[in-house]
């Protein structure tokens, strides 16, 4: 009898064939029986339904003491686990958060192309904000993303404490001319003799303790003399006054010595310390009838953006375009160098000039007198009806509830003159006053920029290493914030130290590499930080 291993391989077996199996005792069994118990095992959802004990079976159920995922045959007396089953039959992840399920490759080929979009859209170009920054030390080059450019007041304030009038002129005295123009001295010549240089100035008197201070050299010395050319004040030193006329500003000069000195300020104010610099206002505060001050807004803006030598330069002008703002204490929607305004603004990707503030020429003469120290003029577009809102005027000092804009009208109220009485609302209607206010509307308006001013804005890029940025206008400079974009070095600098991670990386790599490099852990951070 031939043994097995002497036997031909039967490659192509039939169903209608036998196996031989056992070792004394051998019997044989129908091919297809072989075949049905070595093909592919079943799903179950349920133990019951595992009805065929001589299959395998993989389940994919809840029930207690089985497991979802592992492969269980027939012992001869129960259902028995070998172990969890690894093939697509199984529950996969299809989140990839999981750690002890396979992850599904659909999911894991969806984020795959997500990411390979990301390289082509973000990731390559890692942005930052600016922060209204105008040097741009880490720029690389790249296009200048969600752009906004708002607009900025600024006005002239004083309190009144200079009590020193000096009116326009010029006097000379011992061969040393002493000019006046606003306020504002100055010496000039060769002196012929040691005493002092003078210039006239109406004459007025003063109360109380005072002092004198200039900034001119203590060499020559300022101070205030009566008609009689006595003194009255010196320089830097306080004095208690009754009734002291002053005519005259005097200046120590020395014989033989050639002046030649501008910009002399000149101030008086009560006490005893001498005080920061500002010029004379009637003694009140301004902006007032006598002294208005204008108010200065952001007006035809151009920006313009240069490489760090300057040689590269980009730049968009918007013609007949002002963007006011208004100094706030709360609630503003930009700030700038610690102040916050309520500013117009142009959002450059949305292609539009937005009015948050309203700039108005008035005149006292058409006002309605509302109380005897309170004119009212009627006022459109609306503002709030809460004259606690701030706002700006050309002659007036803005106060809450009093000189204020609230509703379809703006109020003028307990204006005062020189003499520190006050204006009644019939003497300003009679005065007949221009000034200008600006204040918040109600309702922001919105404008379009021309195609083509959207289009120039938006073709505006940085430079790599240093770009330079600057808003100038025909009063104030403007103020810019955006997203420009770094380097990837930068960039991924910065990912790490989010992640405090001190290794070096290699950032000048070719897109496969990034692909590779973008499956790692900074993918991930990319997203959570979303850089």
């Amino acid at each position: 009898m031939a043994k097995i291993n002497d036997l031909p391989l039967l490659s192509n077996p039939t169903e209608d064939m036998y196996c031989l199996v056992g070792k004394e005792d051998v019997q044989k069994v129908p091919w297809s029986a072989i075949m049905g118990q070595i093909g592919a095992p079943y799903i179950a959802t349920t133990v019951a339904g595992m009805t065929d004990k001589t299959r395998v079976y993989v389940y994919q159920g809840s029930e207690s003491g089985y497991t979802s995922g592992n492969w269980y045959y027939w012992n001869g007396s129960a259902w028995t686990s070998g172990g969890t089953y690894n093939s697509a039959a199984v529950n996969t992840d299809k989140t990839l958060t999981q750690s002890d399920k396979p992850a599904d490759s659909a999911v894991v080929g969806q984020q795959i192309g997500s990411l390979k979009e990301d390289i082509s859209n973000k990731i390559t170009k890692f942005y930052a904000s600016n922060q209204g920054e105008t040097h741009l030390a880490d720029s690389d080059n790249g296009k200048i993303m969600d752009m906004m450019l708002y607009g900025k007041s600024e006005q002239f304030t004083t309190t009144g404490k200079n009590l020193l009038k000096i009116k326009d002129g010029a006097q000379t005295t011992l061969g040393v001319t002493v000019t006046a123009k606003d306020g504002v001295l100055a010496l000039k010549g060769i002196a012929t003799g040691t005493g002092w240089a003078i210039i006239d100035i109406d004459s007025f008197v003063l109360d109380g303790t005072c002092i004198l201070s200039s900034n001119v050299a203590t060499n020559i010395k300022a101070s205030v003399a009566n008609k009689s050319y006595e003194q009255v004040l010196e320089q830097s030193k306080s004095k208690t006054l009754e009734n002291a006329e002053i005519s005259k500003v005097c200046f120590n000069i020395n014989e033989g010595k050639t002046y030649d000195v501008s910009n002399i300020l000149i101030q008086i104010e009560k006490g005893s310390v001498a005080t920061s610099y500002e010029p004379y206002t009637g003694g009140i505060p301004s902006p007032s009838p006598d002294y208005p001050q204008e108010i200065k807004s952001v007006v035809n803006p151009t920006v313009k953006v240069t490489n760090e030598d300057g040689l590269k330069v980009q730049s968009v002008t918007l013609n007949n375009i002002t963007l006011n703002a208004i100094p706030v204490s709360s609630g503003g929607n930009v700030t700038i160098n610690g102040q916050q305004y309520v500013a117009d603004y142009v959002d450059v990707e949305r292609g539009k000039v937005v009015r948050k503030c309203e700039r108005k020429t008035l005149n006292t003469k058409n006002g309605k007198i509302d109380e005897e120290y309170r004119l009212a003029i009627n006022i459109a577009p609306t503002t709030y009806n809460d004259g606690s809102r701030e706002c700006v005027f050309s002659t007036f000092k803005w106060s809450n509830w009093g000189t204020c804009a609230a509703g379809r009208t703006v109020y003028i109220k307990e204006i005062k003159k020189p003499n520190n009485e006050l204006y009644t609302a019939q003497e300003l209607k009679e005065l007949s006053l221009d000034f200008d206010v600006v204040y918040q509307l109600l309702e922001q308006q919105e404008t379009d920029l021309t195609a083509e001013q959207t289009q120039a804005f938006k073709a505006l890029a940085t430079y790599y290493p240093t770009t330079n940025i600057s808003v100038n206008s025909e009063q104030l400079d403007g103020y810019t914030v955006f997203n420009y974009p770094i380097s990837m070095a930068n960039g991924w600098n910065y990912v790490k130290q989010q992640l405090n991670d001190n290794r070096d990386y290699i950032y000048d790599m070719d897109l496969q590499s990034a692909e590779a490099y973008v499956n790692s852990e900074y993918a991930v951070a990319l997203t959570e930080l979303e850089v």
